[in-house]
Order: structure tokens, then C-alpha cells, then sequence
């Protein structure tokens, strides 16, 4: 496959309050990135997936993720 992914955590607390102020990314995603590291902090993540450019092909693999749980209350 051939051409880029750009992907954005969005963050939030709680299922209905608002979405964090500054989202983490983009972080742009091709065939040739092994992993993408990042830290977060947050109840609810939202993944935003878009390509912006045109003409370009990829398709939506198997999405990996390492969450552990936090000791905020």
C-alpha cells in the first residue's frame, strides 16, 4: 500500500463534558512506521484517521494499543 495516514488522539474525562483543548497529533502513519509513541491521560480516546491528499491509497490495518490504568481517582 501507498500513502499516509495522519492520525489524532482526542481526549476526555467524561463520556458527555467537552474535548480536551489541544489534542495529541497528528502524527503522521506510513507503511514503513514500525510505532508511534505517545502519552496520554484521559478516561475517553477518541482516534481521528484521515489522509489529505489525493490520489493516495491505504487501508485501515490492525490498530494496536498499550493502555494501563492511572492511579487518579
Amino acid at each position: 500500500m501507498e500513502g499516509n495516514s495522519k492520525i489524532t488522539l482526542l481526549l476526555n474525562d467524561y463520556p458527555n463534558g467537552t474535548a480536551a483543548s489541544s489534542p495529541l497529533g497528528p502524527f503522521t502513519v506510513s507503511s514503513s512506521t514500525d510505532k508511534v509513541d505517545t502519552r496520554a491521560r484521559a478516561r475517553l480516546v477518541a482516534l481521528k484517521i484521515e489522509n489529505d491528499a489525493v490520489g493516495e491509497t491505504w487501508r485501515y490495518g490492525t490498530l494496536r494499543l498499550d493502555a494501563k490504568p492511572d492511579g487518579r481517582r
